[in-house]
């Protein structure tokens, strides 16, 4: 088993101590200590940074057999090794874990919820409550009393209690670990069994924020920062808000209000924009209207296949009435798709096959409920590219290969004859 120094000592920064044991874990050499300082991944909390005899620490894992497992990307011949911690992502994890049960106490005490999850990454911190919502002002109340504490300059101290002790301490949280537990007791404010690293004194924490509060399928989750990670999150925060005033020529307290103001004439223009864009896909619709052909004019009719088509009267009334719109646009600022919704509106049993060959290619295919154009899009994309899909009756496609956009119409063209007769043989 390997002795935990940091269990009883946080700040060490520097120790010696003895390999024991080696393994290899892939790429990667692992070694085990008789002791070590350096805090492996575990409860929440990711592993120190740090060399051994100069060569970069890349995991800590903690075993089951009470061994901690030190992952290197190069073997350490040396049976007694130097070690050193990265005190500064040290600190910034202690500040964050002492952050966390103060934090999660005063979710306790203000709304009553527990908290379930604790994760710490090394830009952001969170924890998950068991309660739906959280009201701002709960928020508000929760950061103040947080901050309160930490403020009132707190000792954080460290207990090792025998297991027939644990039931009568009033532990914010139960544990299932059998033996002597670690706790920690933030004084006259929380009392919690916890493997991590902290701070000796609340002080050190430097504030607790709470940046975001995000809905999830079991509770609520919160989104906090703790010390050092306070400024440097208002520090960027403020550099994008002087990016964003600096581009309108205002003050930063300016920029909330223009940004507003500017949100409301887009969506302004927007409208308009698209008020227009009716207009005109329904002057191309019109145009369009007046050029199509009858359907019949496209069938090419074998001698006597006619009178071998069922339904025959319906047959001939639709050959009648149904029209084809098939257009082929070099480069068309209105939406393919109002234009044929357009066409649709004027003609009921009208077939239409649009392309455009502009840059941002598309191809869109509608008509009446009899013609399966979803089948014809599939058939056509072997030819044009792309990708695109739809209804039975609308489709549309974008990202088309311009060059053969000709060629899928004529192949459109040929499917809507094909599946029309078909409808009837």
């Amino acid at each position: 088993m390997t002795e935990r120094i940091y269990y009883h000592d946080s700040y060490l920064t520097n120790f010696s101590a003895k390999v024991i044991k080696k393994q290899k874990d892939n790429d990667y050499f692992g070694l085990v200590f008789d002791k070590t300082a350096f805090y492996p991944t575990s409860g929440g909390q990711p592993h120190d940074q740090g060399t051994v005899n100069e060569v970069p620490i890349v995991n800590i894992v903690d075993l089951h057999n009470g061994q901690i497992l030190h992952l290197l990307k190069k073997d350490i011949k040396e049976a007694n090794i130097d070690c050193v911690i990265n005190w500064s992502t040290r600190f910034d994890h202690m500040q964050q874990h002492s952050g966390q049960h103060i934090l999660s106490q005063a979710f306790l005490k203000v709304t009553g919820a527990t908290t379930i999850g604790f994760h710490l990454s090394s830009d952001y911190s969170t924890i998950d409550l068991d309660i739906a919502s959280v009201s701002d002002p709960d928020l508000e109340k929760v950061e103040h009393l947080a901050n309160c504490i930490v403020y009132e300059n707190r000792s954080v101290d460290m207990r090792i209690i025998e297991q027939e002790d644990i039931l009568s301490l009033d532990l914010r949280k139960k544990t299932d670990r059998s033996g002597p537990i670690r706790v920690i007791e933030i004084k006259e404010f929380d009392l919690s069994p916890c493997g991590g690293t902290h701070v000796k004194n609340t002080a050190e924490i430097g504030g607790i924020f709470v940046k975001n509060i995000e809905k999830i399928s079991r509770g609520v989750r919160i989104e906090f920062l703790c010390g050092q990670r306070i400024i440097e999150s208002y520090r960027n925060d403020l550099s994008f808000l002087e990016s964003i005033a600096g581009q309108l020529c205002i003050s930063p307290e300016e920029a909330p209000k223009r940004i507003e103001i500017q949100i409301d004439e887009l969506k302004q223009l927007r409208k308009q924009l698209h008020t227009m864009n009716l207009h005109h896909a329904n002057d191309v619709a019109r145009k369009l209207c007046n050029e199509a052909f009858l359907l019949e004019t496209i069938i090419d009719f074998q001698p006597g296949e006619r009178d071998r088509l069922n339904n025959k009267e319906h047959f001939e009334e639709l050959l009648r009435k149904t029209k084809v719109v098939m257009h082929l646009f070099s480069n068309e600022t209105c939406s393919l798709k109002e234009i044929a919704q357009e066409i649709m509106k004027k003609e009921k049993f009208t077939i239409v096959l649009l392309a455009c060959e502009s840059k941002n290619s598309q191809i869109v295919f509608s008509g009446p409920s009899f013609i399966n154009f979803q089948f014809i899009l599939d058939g056509c994309f072997q030819i044009i590219g792309g990708k695109g899909g739809g209804s039975k009756t609308f489709v549309q496609a974008g990202g088309c290969n311009p060059k053969t956009l000709s060629k899928g119409l004529d192949l459109a063209s040929n499917l809507v004859v094909d599946l029309f007769l078909k409808h009837f043989g």
